[in-house]
């Protein structure tokens, strides 16, 4: 399959052949930190040695169901503990994790479903036919679980064997299957837990906070994998909400968080209205360059560390990030991370290490490759070699720091969100009385940018509110317009694709 094609042609090139299963890494050893507290949810909290215990019985569960090496379990869950115990149970099993965020529309998921095929799906959701019903933390207990079922070992899979299948949009309007290995997760949890902030960051009696949704791999990586690769606590926020997350924070000592430039405003307007100290004691932005500005404020408001990154879910994510050793530079996401290289693609089709062009990574984070796309046209191609191709242009100096400048992509970033126009306009058209569409982002101060979509229509009662409503139904709620705009025609070139500057300069 493309799968297993693409899996074997990009993957073998960095993969440590011998790399165990990542589950052994983070759970299935229970005597790596026994008593330290793992997991920390709502309403319970797991040592490391309750966590070891629960995977290996859902892992057994798995199996039991059938579950094979190499098949695809999807899940769509909440953040909480039951997230990071099935991400971890269906690596022990042998398994491929396919997280699907909890705000994709049942069209969205349906679609997703459809293509993973997975053998497996466990949700919150009962609409979308016969499947495993999550509906509490401890729900994995529906799963068929005995004391000799209990799989103590992970099964065995080596460094470039597929371990989890991301979904983001692309700039071709479907969401793109984005496969990566084991020794990807690995090397990247590694980098971010022992080479991203000081050394006692991370470790027994550290917490961090998944807020971003475990269906991202910022999330994954940073505030889940990193932590239990290194024996910190983990604790979860299903939805963000300033006010609640403050509160966390000083409840339960987190001290290490990340998230997206406008979360991370809206933290400090809370902080203002209830200050006092706070136990973070780093801050991590990514999804959206922050401005300087803010990350001053928050360091001296709040007395902690800001670092800011850049990533791709393509990296596994973390390839370009600002350790507290690297001078802050106006505009810079750091230095190359995450074990990657970095290069600029100039204009002259010439590789250099310093100048302006094309961001090229190469490293044991770079994906294994695209789900059912095994081979694309050479100009089509997301790699160069041995390296792979970002479509974002940067600057990179002297001193190795990296500058994003632009982006060769249609992607809109909206909220540290990557969002297809393509998959929007797609939407628009099906809906009655609208007979073409074009999107496009706009700067915005709050989400770094919004959505803005044009539309031809039939007739003066497709308003507004009547889009707002039908997009509901097939969209997400982070990519849904925020502003439309109805036009006479949508620009076009001789292809047929929407010419977005000409819809920009009418913004």
């Amino acid at each position: 399959s493309g799968f297993r094609l693409a899996e074997r042609r990009r993957s073998t090139r960095f993969a440590r052949p011998h790399v165990s299963n990542l589950a052994g890494h983070l759970a299935l050893n229970p005597n790596r930190f026994a008593d330290e507290v793992a997991l920390i949810g709502e309403l319970e909290t797991y040592t490391y040695r309750d966590f070891s215990e629960v995977v290996a019985r859902v892992a057994g569960g798995l199996r039991s169901l059938g579950i094979d090496e190499g098949d695809r379990v999807a899940y769509q869950v909440s953040n909480g503990p039951v997230v990071t115990i099935l991400f971890t149970a269906i690596l022990a099993a042998g398994a491929v994790a396919v997280p699907l965020s909890p705000l994709l529309s049942k069209t969205e998921t349906e679609r997703i479903i459809a293509r993973v095929e997975p053998r497996k799906f466990l949700g919150e959701r009962s609409e979308f036919g016969p499947h495993i019903q999550i509906t509490d933390p401890e729900a994995v207990s529906l799963l068929p679980q005995d004391e000799q079922g209990k799989l103590t070992t992970p099964v065995g899979r080596c460094g470039c064997d597929p371990a989890v299948v991301f979904f983001t949009s692309g700039t071709t309007g479907e969401p793109k299957g984005i496969i990566l290995s084991h020794e990807n997760l690995r090397s990247n949890a590694e980098w971010v837990a022992t080479r991203s902030v000081a050394p006692d960051t991370w470790g027994p009696g550290m917490v961090t906070a998944a807020v971003l949704p475990l269906s991202h791999s910022f999330a994954m990586t940073c505030m889940q994998n990193a932590a239990l690769f290194s024996g910190a606590a983990v604790s979860y926020q299903a939805r963000f909400d300033a006010k609640k997350l403050l509160h966390r924070i000083r409840k339960i000592g987190i001290t290490t968080l990340a998230l997206v430039p406008t979360a991370a405003k809206t933290l400090l307007e809370a902080w203002r209205n209830a200050p006092g100290p706070v136990p973070l004691t780093y801050f991590l932005v990514g999804g959206a360059p922050i401005p300087s500005d803010l990350a001053e404020d928050l360091e001296g408001s709040m007395d902690l560390v800001v670092l800011e990154g850049y990533g791709l879910t393509e990296t596994s994510p973390v390839c370009a990030f600002r350790t507290p050793e690297t001078p802050r530079k106006s505009g810079s996401v750091g230095r190359a991370a995450g074990f990657a290289r970095l290069a600029i693609l100039l204009d002259n089709d010439l590789i250099s290490e310093m100048g302006e062009g094309e961001l090229l990574v190469s490293g044991p984070g770079v994906m294994s490759g695209y789900l059912d796309q095994p081979e694309q046209d050479s100009e089509d191609s997301a790699f160069m070699e041995e390296w792979f191709r970002t479509g974002d242009i940067v600057r990179i100096d002297k001193d190795g720091d990296v500058v994003v400048v632009d982006r060769k992509k249609d992607l809109i970033i909206r909220n540290g969100y990557n969002i297809s126009p393509v998959e929007i306009e797609r939407a628009l058209m099906d809906i009655p009385g609208v007979i073409d569409a074009g999107v496009v982002g706009v700067p915005d101060t709050e989400v770094g940018e919004e959505i803005v979509a044009y539309v031809v229509v039939s007739g003066e009662d497709i308003d507004k509110d009547y889009l707002t409503i039908s997009c509901a139904t097939t969209l997400a709620l982070y990519k849904r317009p925020r502003a439309f705009k109805v036009v006479t025609s949508i620009p076009r070139g001789t292809k047929g694709q929407v010419l977005r500057d000409r819809l920009l300069a009418e913004s």
